[in-house]
C-alpha cells in the first residue's frame, strides 16, 4: 500500500473508533484528526500523556474542546484508540 493510502486508512480507523465511542469528530481533509472528548477529556488526557504527543485543546471558538491528532497508520493509532477505549469504558 502507498503511504498516503495507509494514512487515509488510519484516519478512517481512528475517526470511526472515536465515533463508535460516542465522541464528536470533525471530518476534515487534511493531515489532522479532531475529536472532542467532552466529559472524558481530563481522564483521556491523563491516560494519553505518556504515549502520544497531540494538541489537547484550542482557543479558537470553532475548535474549542477539540483535540488534534496527526494522521498515522492503523498500527500506530491502535494503542491510542485502545487507551481511549479503556478510559471511556472505565468511566461509565
Amino acid at each position: 500500500l502507498s503511504s498516503v493510502h495507509r494514512l487515509e486508512e488510519g484516519k478512517r480507523f481512528f475517526l470511526e473508533s472515536m465515533n463508535n465511542l460516542g465522541f464528536r469528530t470533525l471530518n476534515g481533509h487534511g493531515n489532522f484528526m479532531h475529536v472532542a472528548f467532552d466529559d472524558y477529556a481530563d481522564a483521556v488526557h491523563r491516560a494519553l500523556k505518556e504515549i502520544v504527543y497531540y494538541r489537547k485543546d484550542f482557543n479558537e471558538p470553532c475548535l474549542k474542546g477539540f483535540s488534534r491528532f496527526s494522521s498515522a497508520t492503523c498500527k500506530q493509532l491502535r494503542p491510542i484508540v485502545q487507551c481511549i477505549e479503556n478510559v471511556a469504558k472505565n468511566n461509565n
